[in-house]
C-alpha cells in the first residue's frame, strides 16, 4: 500500500526489493551505511559512486561547509508557517524555493554546473532542516557552524 503513489524505475544509485527487505545505495545495504557512515560519507557515495577516503572526505566536507549558509531572506521565509506546521511540509516548500535564490544562470547540460547544484543542495539540507524544526517549535532560527557535521 505504501508504494502506490511512487514512481518505479531502474536506478544505478538505489535498489529496493521490498519482499526481500533489501534497500541498497550504490550496492551497500542502507542499514550498514546508517551504522557505519556519517551524512557526508553517504552523500559522497551517492554523488560519486564510492565511499570517500580520508583525504576525499576532508575535501568534500570543506566544499559542503562552504555552502552551508542560506540567503538571509530565508529567515523571513520560515516566519510565514503556522507554528504547528509539519516540519516536512516546511522542508518541501523551502527546498523548492532554493531555485529562486541559487539559480546563478547554471546550465544543466554542463556536468560541473549540475555538481554545483548537488553540492549546494546537500549543504543546505541540514540548515533548512534545523530552520524548519526551530520554526515548528516556535524558537528562533540558529545558523550552522562549520565543523559540526
Amino acid at each position: 500500500p505504501g508504494f502506490t503513489c511512487t514512481a518505479s524505475c531502474t536506478s544505478g544509485i538505489t535498489y529496493v526489493d521490498g519482499p526481500k527487505g533489501q534497500c541498497l545505495y550504490r550496492g551497500y545495504p542502507v542499514a550498514e551505511l546508517c551504522a557505519k557512515c556519517d551524512f557526508m560519507e553517504v552523500a559522497h557515495l551517492l554523488l560519486n559512486g564510492e565511499l570517500p577516503g580520508k583525504k576525499e572526505k576532508k575535501e568534500f566536507v570543506d566544499r559542503i561547509e562552504s555552502e552551508y549558509l542560506v540567503h538571509e531572506r530565508f529567515r523571513d521565509f520560515f516566519k510565514v508557517f503556522r507554528m504547528n506546521a509539519h516540519p516536512m511540509a516546511i522542508m518541501v516548500a523551502a527546498t523548492g524555493s532554493l531555485s529562486a535564490y541559487y539559480h546563478d544562470n547554471l546550465d544543466w547540460s554542463k556536468p560541473d554546473d549540475r555538481e554545483i547544484c548537488a553540492m549546494r543542495l546537500i549543504a543546505k539540507m541540514p540548515t533548512l532542516a534545523a530552520m524548519a524544526y526551530k520554526s515548528h517549535i516556535g524558537e528562533p532560527v540558529v545558523y550552522p557552524r562549520a565543523g559540526m557535521t
